[in-house]
């Protein structure tokens, strides 16, 4: 090993690896760790669809914090108007994450920004521009 080498470790079992001086560097040692690390991350998908609990709907919601169903006076203009800005905000922090989080969660948190702005701005456009 030269004096000027890059050393780096493995992203799967944490052996040196020497990085060229050119090019894009390793993260892996070997094709046997790269395709290890592939499996593991597949593996924590799995349990994460797995394990995730259900998220309650609306209604439920309501429900558990108000014993009733809600009724068309517990949805007055002024909370969907609310509740549009929320959503503009939960799709901005999804685009966030789609930047700063893990590789395994940012395209996924990128593309449900994506896709809460897109439903955002078919159904309430004109909310928004306002």
């Amino acid at each position: 090993m030269s004096e000027r080498a890059i050393h780096t470790r493995c992203a799967h079992c944490h052996a040196p690896i020497e990085q060229a001086h050119t090019g894009r560097h390793r993260r892996y040692c070997s094709a046997t760790c790269r395709k290890a690390a592939s499996r593991e991350r597949q593996s924590s998908w799995e349990w994460i669809e797995e394990n995730d609990p259900q998220v309650a709907t609306l209604e439920d919601v309501w429900v558990d914090e108000h014993g009733a169903p809600p009724s068309p006076e517990h949805s007055t203009i002024d909370d969907v108007t609310a509740t549009i800005a929320a959503a503009v905000v939960v799709a901005g922090e999804f685009r966030r994450h789609g930047v700063a989080a893990l590789p395994q969660f940012a395209a996924r948190c990128a593309a449900v920004g994506a896709a809460l702005d897109a439903a955002l701005e078919a159904e309430f456009g004109e909310v928004l521009k306002s």
